[in-house]
């Protein structure tokens, strides 16, 4: 009986897999505001011959004239294949005229005989611009419901009219029990319309997101302190006069609540990887010939919008004559919804042994299709082969001799036979010695090895560190040095860099430079929009944090 109930669950897991369809659903504006136009934008990833339609109910939306429909075509390389992806749009304008939840319900794709069904999605319409400020800051929140482990990007933005002179960040969102990416990707000020208002956006601070456990999650408000100009009129001697105070006012965005779910439990046999969202994988390894205690180098790429920080990859290779080191790690920031991670494998055959090709499955979570899908990719054989015996002398079951007509053996006049040159015995002790010799160079040869490529990990982040601390010397520095430079010494500690420099048992003066680097640099790349500025160079501080990285 059981054995029915598993084959029925792999049975519907095939199903949907196979008939799956991928909607994506965009709202531009984000929040939009009451008795404001928003568009609503359905994107379908079709073959040539499919025609899909998307039908769908509302609560709170008014439509706004008739929908548009639009169509894409991108072409890439993949395995050396020219494949072509077509993406269908459709568009609509709606209106809501009551401040609060929005919603779009009962979503069905169909493509032919196939049909898929979506989860509803809520849309925040803010108040209208009569009760809107002449500058507000907000935290852009894309989901209010998500699956553990789903990735989101939280935005906090700050709009203002022409009256802001200036502002300051007085403190930055904490997003605890989140798994977080801070997202050093600038982004350029725009004008964005709100009711008929123009108003200026700026991105004060974004990362991505992830709920490591079910329940609820806070998105903390993030506060700022505003100069602003104020406006006042007077009549004196029956003349107008007008003039401008600076004012200054401390705001802050709103709370918003997110709310957890678990995953739907996973068929039984996969090998699920944690992963939620879609993620590709891609193995490269330079060859697939070795020599023994040669060392044998593997990169596997992930790439995707989930929680990578956090993921543990497979290992690639498992064989009784095959050591493994650790394995190293690097993070990429891609964009702000999409990373890859790349972890570099390090084996060492120590005999000679061959390993066939064969295939890998892994699983992801697609959240928006609520299914698992597999992704196989291959792994590639290898061969590792040991010294040649060829260049050893033959012996035979009577040992090796020599004979020599020239001389004669004077115990036994003319028998023409002499004495061995070499003994039996000694032949083998010479011999067991000559390989005893090569057993101790290949111990002597792989301690070599792993001091060097133990030396090469440690070494390889203190050079970098070194090289970005030369090119400081000049007195000019960007936000993306700064990170970078803190990133090698911290690792992959995800903690604030003041709290990290805190925490180190860095010198007084250290400390205090660093801390003002840090928050300088902070400064001109999130209020003022500039990359680059200029500071006073001191060798000590960066003498000292360069030690600490040698000693990671």
């Amino acid at each position: 009986m059981k054995m029915i109930f598993y084959l029925i669950l792999i049975l519907i897991f095939s199903i949907g897999e196979s008939f799956a369809i991928h909607l994506d659903i965009d709202v531009e504006p984000r929040r939009p505001r009451v008795n404001s136009s928003y568009t609503v934008t359905f994107r379908i990833a079709v073959k040539d011959d499919e025609d899909p339609r998307v039908d769908f109910n509302t609560i709170g939306m008014n439509a706004i004239g008739r929908p548009s429909r639009g169509i894409s075509v991108r072409t890439k390389f993949i395995n050396g294949k020219l494949l072509t992806e077509k993406e269908l749009t459709y568009s609509y304008k709606f209106m809501s005229k009551k401040e609060g939840d929005a919603v779009i319900k009962d979503i069905k794709v169909k493509i032919g005989s196939k049909s898929s069904s979506f989860p509803d999605v809520k849309i925040k319409i803010s108040a209208d611009v009569g009760k809107l400020k002449s500058f507000f800051v907000e935290a852009e929140v894309p989901k209010r419901e998500v699956f553990v482990g789903e990735g989101i990007t939280i935005k906090y933005y700050m709009y203002s009219k022409g009256n802001v002179k200036n502002y300051e960040l007085k403190s930055y969102p904490k997003l605890s029990k989140f798994l977080k990416r801070f997202i050093n990707r600038p982004e350029r000020a725009q004008s964005v319309e709100i009711g008929g208002e123009i108003f200026r956006r700026d991105l004060l601070y974004a990362a991505r997101v992830f709920p490591e456990k079910p329940g609820k999650y806070y998105i903390d408000p993030m506060s700022v302190r505003v100069e602003y100009s104020k406006t006042s009129t007077t009549n004196p001697f029956s003349l107008n006069f007008s003039f401008h105070r600076i004012m200054v006012k401390n705001i802050h965005s709103e709370e918003v609540i997110i709310v957890a779910k678990p995953l739907p439990p996973a068929p039984l046999g996969i090998n699920f990887t944690g992963l939620v969202g879609k993620h590709s994988f891609k193995l490269t390894q330079a060859k697939n010939r070795y020599v023994v205690n040669e060392a044998i180098e593997i990169n596997l790429e992930v790439s995707g919008g989930g929680a990578l920080e956090a993921y543990t990859p497979p290992g690639i290779y498992t064989h009784p004559e095959m050591e493994e080191f650790e394995m190293s790690s690097d993070l990429r920031i891609i964009d702000m919804e999409k990373a890859s991670k790349i972890y570099e494998y390090t084996y060492l055959p120590r005999n000679p042994l061959e390993i066939k090709a064969s295939k890998m499955e892994l699983v992801y979570f697609d959240p928006d299709e609520m299914l698992y899908k597999k992704i196989d990719f291959n792994i590639p054989g290898l061969v590792a082969k040991g010294l040649s015996d060829s260049s050893l002398p033959s012996v035979d079951n009577k040992g090796p001799h020599i004979e020599n007509k020239n001389f004669e053996n004077k115990n036994n006049p003319g028998s023409g036979i002499v004495a061995p040159i070499w003994s039996y015995d000694l032949f083998n002790k010479l011999n067991a010695l000559r390989y005893i010799n090569v057993f101790l160079l290949l111990i002597l040869f792989g301690l070599i090895l792993s001091f060097l490529l133990f030396r090469k990990t440690k070494n390889s982040r203190f050079e970098m560190a070194k090289r970005i601390v030369k090119s400081l010397r000049r007195g000019e520095v960007t936000y993306s040095d700064i990170f970078q430079l803190f990133q090698l010494a911290r690792m992959e500690s995800q903690e604030p860099l003041e709290v990290f420099i805190k925490k180190q048992n860095f010198s007084k003066k250290t400390q205090d430079y660093l801390l003002d680097l840090v928050k300088s640099s902070e400064k001109f790349f999130y209020l003022k929009g500039e990359e680059t500025f200029r500071f006073k160079y001191d060798k000590g501080p960066f003498s000292e944090l360069l030690s600490f990285i040698s000693k990671c």
